[in-house]
């Protein structure tokens, strides 16, 4: 019989106890990420293909970091999307005007803070990914303790006019929709973008999450952008034990 030291018998109860996982870590890919911006709506009846789309990026892996942001814009037609922030649309008004746009819509996609028109055009994605510059390695960890995420995420240089932001996004998330252009339809959501935090003009950023109470995957994603447009440069990301 192979029997543990005392030492190791003792540590035993201290590893299993819940809620005390070690602390995870990832590094930006090189070359540098995407991060896909979806900005979509439960209210638009033309969102529900953009949201299926975006849940297929995974097979890019670390290069495309895809992030479901829902906008309370349509919410007057009936349904309140209950993932809409007015953050995302006052960053979707951001980007689109870094893209020359006065105006916004859903669904509208951006990759790396470019507007991607044509992101059901199977080879639009791989275009911009082959496009893309050297960018500042990133590195992202989190410690998660009982539905508490503690997380960091620091730059190997930060340059003037740029700046960092971290967001936790949900895997997973089905709504029955019973009002607006949707009603009647039952969605899927992936990437749902749960909370964010920052900016932060430093080299380092400490931020601290709390899990949704639903469940489904968690994603904590990091990336670095310019301070004046949104933009992103790089991004991070790393899955969450529940």
């Amino acid at each position: 019989m192979r029997t543990l030291p005392l030492l190791a018998l003792a540590l035993l109860p201290l590893l299993s106890l819940p809620g005390h996982a070690a602390p995870l870590s990832a590094t930006s890919p090189n070359p540098p990420a995407l991060l896909v911006e979806l900005y979509s709506s439960e209210g638009c009846n033309s969102c529900p293909p953009a949201d299926a789309w975006l849940s297929t990026l995974n097979r890019f892996g670390p290069r495309v970091i895809p992030l479901a942001l829902h906008v309370p814009y349509w919410d007057s037609l009936g349904w309140r999307d209950r993932f809409a922030q007015p953050a995302f649309e006052t960053r979707q008004y951001r980007l689109a005007a870094a893209n020359h746009k006065n105006f916004v819509y859903t669904p509208g996609v951006y990759a790396n803070g470019r507007e991607l028109r044509d992101w059901s055009r199977d080879g639009a994605l791989r275009e911009r990914l082959a496009g893309t510059a050297t960018a500042p390695t990133l590195k992202l960890s989190a410690d998660v303790a009982g539905g508490t995420i503690n997380a960091t995420l620091s730059v190997d240089g930060l340059q003037a006019g740029q700046q960092l932001r971290l967001a936790l996004a949900q895997d997973g998330q089905i709504s029955q929709v019973k009002a607006g252009e949707n009603a009647g339809v039952t969605l899927h959501h992936q990437h749902v973008v749960r909370a964010w935090q920052g900016p932060w003009t430093s080299t380092q950023a400490q931020a601290r999450f709390t899990a949704p109470a639903e469940p489904g995957a968690l994603t904590l994603v990091g990336w670095v952008e310019r301070s004046d447009t949104g933009q992103a440069l790089n991004a991070v990301s790393l899955t969450l034990p529940r």
